[in-house]
């Protein structure tokens, strides 16, 4: 199990190294505000009367939040956030 859980955590925090990576340049930048203007990212997700058009946008936002998630969050975070969901599972 802890063995699991730090190539867990490692890979965790690997992906949010790639993530930075990819986005701290100019053009890495640009690329990420055009994608947040498409998924919908500052917009609401709601298209009335359908709601499979709904959740579409939803998951389109859903992606790009869990990425903008990824960048903003520095490590600790991250073995934080994980060692709660852990503990919780065990019912600590």
């Amino acid at each position: 199990m802890i063995k699991q859980m730090t190539e867990y955590l490692d890979e965790r925090l690997l992906m949010r190294d790639r993530f930075v990576k990819v986005f701290e340049n100019e053009d890495g930048r640009k690329v990420l505000r055009f994608l947040c203007k498409k998924a919908g990212v500052t917009s609401t997700t709601f298209v009335a009367g359908d709601p499979y058009a709904t959740a579409y946008k939803s998951g389109q936002r859903d992606l790009m939040l869990a990425i903008l998630g990824y960048i903003n969050k520095d490590h600790a975070t991250i073995i934080d956030e994980i060692t709660k969901a852990v503990a919780q599972t065990n019912g600590g």
